[in-house]
């Protein structure tokens, strides 16, 4: 395999091997890092979006199980009710 180093700021590039595998590395210090939540509950009643498009994440997003409480009535059935609103 081939090595190249390509300056970018240059107008042309010339090789004189072909290239047959591609591989190419980012340095991805110009992509903002994350600094919303990380950990997020679920609604009933909208969307939850967690604003990551773009961005560097240095931890995982942490989606909650969806709340939920239980009853019991006269006939003896439980009743789950989910969410928190």
């Amino acid at each position: 395999m081939a090595e190249f180093t390509i300056d970018f700021f240059s107008n042309s590039q010339q090789f004189d091997t072909a290239i047959s595998e591609n591989i190419i590395i980012v340095d991805g210090s110009a992509i903002p890092i994350y600094g919303g939540e990380t950990e997020v509950t679920p609604k009933t009643y909208s969307n939850v979006v967690l604003e990551t498009d773009g961005t560097r994440m240095f931890s995982d997003i942490t989606v909650l199980k969806v709340p939920y409480y239980e009853t019991s009535n006269v006939s003896g059935i439980t009743v789950y009710i989910g969410g928190d609103e």
